[in-house]
């Protein structure tokens, strides 16, 4: 019974650690994502009196 008790409880840690790295891999996602939509923004604001010209 001691021995499932510590499975668990390495199953709990487990699941917390990764848990965890999702929040972080999310975070870093999403600011990688804003400032990819930034440069496109830019981009566009660029070339966009271009393109009425």
């Amino acid at each position: 019974m001691a021995k499932l008790v510590d499975i668990q409880a390495e199953v709990r840690q487990d699941l917390a650690a990764h848990g965890d790295e999702i929040a972080g891999l999310r975070r870093h996602m999403n600011d990688h994502l804003t400032s990819i939509r930034s440069e496109i923004l830019d981009q566009l604001t660029t070339l966009q009196p271009k393109a009425t010209k």
